[in-house]
């Protein structure tokens, strides 16, 4: 009983035809093809539309399964279903904001108004003068406030000492530990570091070569192929002939041995047809395992012998068509030996007028096509190069390697044009190219230095694509400053006085003038607590 369904793992180096003899000795209905990333298919679009035919004839269902992408877009181009069975996705990146921390309130206080003794006195002695009718009562009332007075006294005198203790504890606090702050601000000098080096991008090299003015690094070659076939409608007319074209299987039953054929060799069709090869080719030979011999095959393009549209046919895929050379020669073995069989139908023969691409068309094709061209092979170039890879104008090449028209001679009115282009970039790691200036350089200054700033062009650009290189002169400047950090003088400077400040600052390497503000104006000494302390480098 037949599977319904397969899966045929690919290798890299397997190419259409084991593709097809995959397909053809697959028993399943439905066949899910796995095409690795670097597999040699990926050179040729009509791979896939071979395929596509090939599974159509045989009326099995087919999927794709690829993660490269340009095998995908090949094979939605030819009519098969794909898909790539891994998907990624972005994270998005969430920065998080800190406010600013106010500055803190200082509370204040207030004075607490005190009564004297001696006022209390009076207004005690005013009120019982001031009420003569009744004296008793205001007798007992002087008396009552006579005695509440006494401990009331005693305890604002207590509560005024402690007040006055407490702010003049809190005064000194405040004096000595929190208002105290001081500010460095020290600018250091700023060292140009001049250059002017030759430079050598090898895609051979692997490690840096650095001699006097003169610097070899390591960098890439990248390739990129790419065709495309686009349809424009034709203008012109005129009397056309040609022949029909199509694929054949030649199969070798003969011998182990290969067997070369040439250009133009003739097949014969069973009704007496010729058609010619258009390349030269090698059949390989049979195989021969435990005494069973297979015999091998191999896809070839013919072309009919003579124009016309006799010479379109659709012939039964299993039909066997002769070498006849190989019958005139006397060599009846490999008469029997060698043989062919149709792929599929013989089209695009015709004689007669037909609609035809006038010079302004093909024009007008070729701009379309080479700039599609050009922007896939962008777009191809962009998944491979990282982010690290500087190019440079004038280290990038494309170039049409073909192109072809192919005019479509029914009713439609069209002609195909074909397109192969290739781009080439020769690209390096900048970041390579600094760190060996800067190990070549000689520097005047004394101390350990960083660099601020990076001013430099990239000069007399020359790319060799025979072998892969790239020479430039490179000329600038590194500006640098002294190799230190705030947070280190910080800890030098924290509770030192002002001559032991100023012989810390003067240490500074590189200093080209320093401010130091101690604040309040009675501070003579840094604050030992470093929140209290800023050391701003400029």
């Amino acid at each position: 009983m037949a599977k319904t369904e397969q899966k045929l793992f690919l290798k890299p180096d397997d190419d259409i035809d084991v593709v097809i003899k995959k397909i053809t000795s697959s028993r399943a209905g439905h066949i899910i093809l796995r095409i690795p990333e670097n597999s040699v298919l990926r050179s040729s679009a009509d791979n896939f539309h071979t395929i596509k035919d090939e599974v159509s004839r045989a009326k099995k269902k087919l999927l794709i399964e690829s993660i490269d992408p340009y095998i995908e877009e090949m094979a939605t181009l030819a009519g098969i279903d794909s898909i790539n069975p891994i998907f990624g996705k972005n994270e998005r990146l969430i920065s998080d904001i800190i406010p600013r921390s106010g500055v803190p309130s200082v509370r204040k206080y207030h004075a607490t108004k005190r009564m004297s003794s001696e006022t209390e006195r009076e207004e005690a002695f005013s009120s019982f003068f001031s009420h003569e009718r009744a004296p008793k009562k205001h007798k007992q009332r002087r008396i009552r406030r006579e005695r509440s007075y006494r401990p009331r006294s005693k305890k604002q005198l207590a509560f005024s000492l402690a007040v006055i203790a407490f702010i003049l504890v809190g005064g000194v606090v405040l004096a000595t530990r929190v208002l105290p702050r001081a500010t460095v601000v020290v600018l250091l000098e700023k060292t140009p570091l001049e250059f002017n080096t030759a430079v050598i991008v090898s895609s051979v090299a692997y490690e840096v070569d650095a001699e006097e003015n003169k610097v070899t690094i390591p960098g890439e070659l990248l390739t990129a192929i790419r065709n495309i076939e686009m349809q424009f409608p034709a203008s012109g007319e005129e009397m056309v002939e040609q022949k029909a074209t199509g694929e054949l299987y030649i199969y070798n039953e003969y011998s182990s041995s290969p067997q070369t054929l040439v250009k133009t060799t003739r097949f014969e069709t069973p009704d007496g047809k010729i058609y010619r090869l258009d390349d030269r080719v090698i059949v390989p030979g049979v195989t021969v395992d435990g005494g069973v011999i297979t015999p091998s095959y191999i896809k070839v393009s013919v072309t009919a012998d003579k124009p016309g549209e006799t010479y379109n046919i659709q012939p039964d895929l299993d039909e066997v068509w002769n070498i006849p050379g190989f019958k005139e020669a006397g060599l009846m073995e490999r008469y029997r030996g060698f043989y062919a069989k149709p792929v599929l139908a013989m089209t695009g023969g015709y004689m007669g007028t037909a609609f035809v691409p006038t010079e302004n068309d093909i024009s007008e094709a070729r701009k379309k096509v080479v700039a599609a061209l050009r922007n896939s092979l962008l777009a191809q170039m962009l998944v491979v190069e990282s982010r690290e890879l500087q190019l440079l104008e004038g280290s990038e090449r494309f170039a049409v390697l073909r192109d072809e028209i192919k005019i479509d001679t029914g009713e439609a009115g069209t002609f195909r044009f074909f397109a192969e282009a290739e781009m080439q970039r020769i690209v390096f790691q900048e970041s390579v190219l600094v760190n060996t200036l800067l190990d070549g350089l000689v520097s005047p200054l004394d101390y350990d230095f960083r660099i601020i700033e990076k001013d430099f062009t990239y000069q007399d650009i020359l790319p060799d694509w025979d072998v892969g290189s790239l020479t430039f002169v490179i000329a600038g400047s590194f500006y640098v400053e002294p190799d230190v950090e705030s947070s280190t003088i910080k800890a030098q400077l924290l509770n030192q006085d002002e001559m032991m400040i100023r012989s810390i600052i003067f240490t500074i390497p590189g200093l080209k003038k320093a401010n130091i503000s101690l604040w309040p104006f009675w501070v003579k000494r840094v604050p030992n607590n470093s929140e209290k302390v800023t050391v701003e480098l400029q």
